[in-house]
């Protein structure tokens, strides 16, 4: 996630809904466009990915658990792993460390239901006990059915991808803020 991997701000990602394939852009490589059909992966190779994140404000992380998912194929994951292990200056890969990782992009197979996350959130509580979560199935997700983005996070996202450039709209926020910090956003507990 662009959590984990600021530098994930710099690809430009698109959908074709004529041909049902997404595109993964950069200013540095060709293009490459992965199917999003399930049934193009039945063949690919089984993976489960883990619905994790880590705080940006308290450095804590935690996990709502695994969803069984599928690998795209070796020259997308090529693609993506050449791109995120490119050396942007002496000692210091796009990805952010020193030594070169292997990467790859899973297709989901299925959802987690917020009332399945472990209860370490107040939301997902509520979730348990309150009708209104129960369609609230998420594939690759944090756990809230909605987001709020900070305009001073945005300024330091791009400032951790070494971007020029970043829109908000690829945050996916569904409420957008301006406060005076970043990450504040993040300690709120209730918007009035």
């Amino acid at each position: 996630t662009m959590r984990k991997l600021p530098c994930l701000a710099t690809i430009k990602i698109s959908i074709s809904v004529e041909d049902n394939l997404l595109r993964l852009e950069s200013t540095d490589k060709d293009p490459i466009e992965l199917p999003l059909e399930e049934g193009e992966y039945v063949d690919s190779p089984d993976v489960m990915v883990e619905c994790s994140g880590k705080s940006t404000t308290t450095g804590g992380g935690w996990s709502l658990g695994f969803i069984p998912s599928k690998l795209a194929n070796n020259s997308v994951n090529e693609w993506i792993s050449s791109y995120l292990n490119a050396q942007i200056y002496p000692g210091k890969l796009r990805h952010g460390k020193s030594k070169t990782s292997r990467f790859a992009i899973a297709r989901s197979m299925s959802t987690i239901k917020l009332c399945d996350y472990p209860p370490i959130f107040p939301i997902i509580e509520i979730g348990k006990r309150d009708g209104r979560f129960d369609k609230n199935e998420k594939r690759f997700s944090d756990f809230a059915p909605f987001l709020i983005c900070n305009q001073a996070s945005l300024e330091a996202v791009k400032i951790m991808g070494n971007v020029d450039e970043y829109p908000m709209s690829s945050m996916r926020a569904s409420i957008i803020v301006d406060s005076k910090e970043a990450w504040e956003e993040e300690t709120w507990s209730e918007i009035l």
